[in-house]
């Protein structure tokens, strides 16, 4: 594991973790009997880099890219993330500019845990520039009655500070950390997932954030409670991405919303919401991990490089008729190249252009 429990976070990367990459899904096809090439670094400060990173004012441009397994980079090794890729980028880009990309994404956390890594964390690197990417696990049924959600857990705001159920030690909140009430917490995730997913896939179908906008009170509320169970409601999601932006503000550093290729509708619009009100730009990949197509993405130098080494032991025929692992491993997450694609353009949102952009 790469991961420990943490009395603050409920799990923090492990410090000092060096490893060869494991297959999010080893059975899936793509990965069937294969294990992807490539190294997992974590640095003494629990970061994905190869180095620590000076805390306080650095004299480069410093950017930090917060969020999920989607941020962190399941299934692509150091260099592949889109953090590492957009380094790489806007190095290409400007050999003289002075820039530094922190990849601080974590595995599993929602905007509960990205809202307390914003207050007692992220403000140690002093950023200039923060890229956040929250909303897909936000969405996930808690698991059931003996899985509280994150904003139990994880109680308060920046104005009150945060505290942690876990940090009371009590006698049946340690025996949360034990592995049998993992194993009971996941198992429950399983089978309530199915249930919230169903809801999930009927909204879907409409044109969501057109409905939010036209629905009186009564249907907007009765939307909303579907997520109730989620780890983390619709309002809290909503009033911790409003927390980030008073955060920015207050710390004078630039935010950047980031939408994965898999977020639920509603959470997509209330990422919408705060970023309109706030000025904030937003880099929307939501739903378009089918709409790559492998002659198009083979024009591109860049592209055909990177994709080129990963189909090396998966058939173009395979890729041709399941245009989603193109840019993904699973479906959810990034390959390398659809990584390379969300660099260029969170690099185009910050000014910077890539050579390899049309």
């Amino acid at each position: 594991m790469f991961t420990q429990l943490d009395w603050e976070f409920l799990w923090v990367l492990r410090p000092n973790c060096h490893k060869q990459l494991e297959p999010n899904t080893p059975n899936l096809i793509p990965w069937k009997g294969r294990v992807p090439a490539g190294e997992l670094t974590i640095n003494s400060q629990s970061v994905r880099a190869k180095k620590d990173y000076e805390l306080g004012k650095s004299r480069s441009l410093r950017i930090v890219c917060i969020g999920d397994s989607v941020t962190f980079g399941l299934d692509v090794d150091d260099d592949s993330t889109y953090p590492a890729q957009l380094q790489q980028i806007v190095a290409a880009a400007d050999p003289k500019a002075n820039v530094e990309v922190i990849n601080a994404g974590v595995p599993g956390y929602t905007s509960r845990q990205g809202l307390v890594f914003f207050y007692k964390r992220l403000l140690r690197f002093k950023p200039d520039i923060v890229v956040a990417e929250f909303g897909f696990n936000d969405a996930y049924s808690k698991g059931g009655w003996f899985t509280p959600s994150d904003s139990w857990l994880l109680e308060g705001n920046i104005q009150e500070g945060f505290r942690s159920k876990y940090s009371y030690r009590a006698i049946p909140l340690v025996m949360l950390h034990q592995p049998l009430f993992v194993y009971f917490k996941y198992l429950g995730v399983l089978v309530h997932y199915a249930k919230i997913k169903a809801a999930a896939d009927e909204i879907s179908k409409k044109d969501y954030a057109q409905n939010l906008n036209n629905a009186n009170a009564r249907t907007k509320q009765e939307m909303i409670k579907k997520f109730q169970n989620a780890r983390v409601p619709p309002g809290v999601f909503l009033d911790d991405l409003n927390q980030m932006a008073q955060l920015a503000r207050r710390n004078q550093f630039r935010l950047v919303f980031y939408l994965p290729f898999s977020i639920h509708p509603l959470y997509r619009f209330l990422v919408y919401t705060v970023a309109n009100e706030n000025g904030i730009p937003v880099v929307d990949f939501s739903g378009r991990q089918g709409g790559y197509d492998m002659e198009e993405l083979s024009k591109n130098p860049a592209y055909d490089r990177i994709l080129s080494l990963y189909r090396r032991n998966i058939s173009d025929d395979f890729l041709k008729k399941n245009k989603i692992y193109l840019v993904t491993t699973d479906g959810v997450h990034p390959n390398a190249v659809g990584n390379r694609i969300v660099a260029e353009e969170i690099a185009a949102v910050l000014g910077f252009h890539p050579a390899s952009m049309p």
